[in-house]
């Protein structure tokens, strides 16, 4: 990113604040928005400090936008800005991994919604599916074995760990339980 004078940067401050609070409104409004779908979560909260947006230009310069970060999947981005973009418009997206590295990732608008004054949704639709762990740490995938004789806790504990997006495996027993840890990896056990 550019350095800006103070004079140009302060509105895109105050652009960016407003974009945010638009989201948080959304996201009070939408919450099921991040529910795992099929045991998975596939659409994950995203707040980077900073989301760059920029636009292929159509036979002039390319378009750089203000943009609020909502949410990130592994091949959508779901950002808020403060005008509507055509979609199919081609783009790429700068984002901050978790190494603290900015990474471009190139795609597409795939849709655009209006919200309110000056607040359109976009959708942005990777060209490839992007790994979600590196820019959000807590996506990624654990593997949980759970071994307890009693299938109501064996249940209440794989729905709850599902849904912290962990892939659970099952047993009734602490004999099962060596038998499968020994056939596959395991970030944890848990065992009654």
């Amino acid at each position: 990113m550019s350095l800006h004078s103070s004079s140009e940067l302060d509105p895109r401050v105050r652009l960016l604040a407003a974009l945010t609070a638009t989201v948080d409104l959304l996201d009070a409004q939408e919450p099921h928005g991040y529910q795992p779908r099929n045991g998975k979560i596939e659409r994950w909260r995203f707040r980077p400090s900073s989301v760059q947006l920029t636009l292929a230009g159509h036979g002039s310069a390319d378009i750089d936008l203000v943009v609020a970060g909502r949410a990130l999947g592994s091949h959508m981005l779901w950002c808020v800005a403060n005008l509507f973009v055509h979609p199919g418009r081609i783009g790429s997206i700068q984002l901050r991994a978790s190494s603290n590295l900015i990474q471009t990732f190139p795609g597409r608008v795939a849709n655009c919604r209006y919200i309110a004054a000056r607040a359109h949704e976009i959708e942005f639709r990777f060209d490839t599916a992007v790994e979600v762990g590196l820019l959000i740490p807590d996506a990624v995938e654990r593997r949980v074995l759970v071994a307890d004789d009693e299938p109501l806790s064996r249940a209440l504990i794989e729905r709850f760990l599902r849904k912290l997006n962990a892939d659970v495996v099952t047993v009734e027993s602490g004999a099962q339980a060596i038998e499968r840890s020994a056939s596959g990896s395991f970030d944890l056990v848990i065992v009654d």
